[in-house]
């Protein structure tokens, strides 16, 4: 009875993690965001991935997932070329931003910026936080 007790909450426990993992690989178009304000300062974040591979038939999707605690963000241009047709676009937890690439986009790697609003001390505070691809060092 013992050993199948274990059993069964190693079971739970293993597919838990393995839901968890899978919420945050993104699939092809698939831009995962998870944004969380800390109570003091700071911004705790999950982007994956933080650039996009576009050319001019793809098409992208930017969801925030559940755990955060903005009510929304808005994607923008990075420093170099922005290949969306619209300059910047809406993502809130209820509603994706969909996005396509202009006509004419050469196939590349583009960076974009997420930026949120921290609201802290029941909306006395309001911090723009400002997530910029240029700041990540790959490895």
């Amino acid at each position: 009875m013992r050993r199948s007790s274990i059993f069964a909450l190693l079971a739970v426990s293993v597919v838990a993690a393995c839901q968890q993992q899978e919420e945050l690989t993104p699939s092809r178009g698939r831009v995962l965001i998870r944004l969380l304000c800390l109570p003091t300062s700071g911004l705790e974040f999950k982007l994956l991935p933080w650039r996009v591979v576009a050319a001019e038939d793809s098409s992208f999707t930017w969801e925030m997932l559940p755990g955060g605690n903005v009510d929304q963000a808005v994607i923008g241009p990075g420093k170099t070329t922005f290949p969306f047709q619209e300059r910047s676009f809406i993502v809130t937890p209820a509603t994706p931003a969909r996005a396509k690439p202009a006509p004419g986009t050469l196939r590349g790697t583009y960076k974009y910026t997420v930026t949120a609003v921290c609201s802290r001390d029941g909306g006395k505070v309001q911090d723009t936080a400002v997530i910029d691809p240029d700041m990540f060092v790959p490895w």
